[in-house]
């Protein structure tokens, strides 16, 4: 996933960019953003986060996710975009997992996993 400098070109401020011109201080940026963006701590807080970011993906205010709006969420909410380029293939990835675990576990509705 990651990018080495030797194969990219030199922007203007002498920092090797990869093929989509990222650089590894515009990618390490992108992470932290992307890093406060998610709640992962295991208080009250964090999970009235984590609701609150499950419902701005959730477009079609079902409490479930389809691709597509996992796919929006992660360019539009997240902004993962400004990380790699590869982010279709890696929340194709995700959501494929996901599924295959929700579907192996029956009963569980979505507050189990916020």
């Amino acid at each position: 996933m990651g990018a080495c400098g030797s194969k990219g070109s030199t922007s203007d401020k002498g920092l090797a960019s990869d093929k989509d011109g990222k650089n590894a201080k515009d990618r390490k940026e992108a992470w932290e953003r992307i890093r406060q963006a998610i709640p992962r701590e295991k208080t009250a807080e964090a999970k009235q986060r984590r609701i609150e970011l499950f419902k701005k993906f959730d477009k079609n205010e079902t409490g479930k996710l389809c691709y597509d709006e996992v796919y929006s969420g992660c360019l539009e909410v997240l902004k993962l975009d400004e990380f790699t380029s590869r982010v279709r293939d890696i929340t194709k990835r995700a959501f494929d997992k996901a599924r295959a675990l929700g579907s192996k576990l029956e009963n569980k509705g979505s507050e189990d996993f916020v």
